[in-house]
């Protein structure tokens, strides 16, 4: 049970985790331009 939260927990902080990083990775191709 305690394992189950975890990994949701896990899972969502990944998801957060991937929204950011496409975020800061479009911010990138806009300032060089791409």
């Amino acid at each position: 049970k305690t394992f189950k939260m975890f990994s949701t927990t896990y899972r969502n902080h990944r998801k957060r985790f991937g929204l950011r990083m496409n975020l800061i990775a479009d911010i990138i191709n806009h300032e060089l331009g791409f």
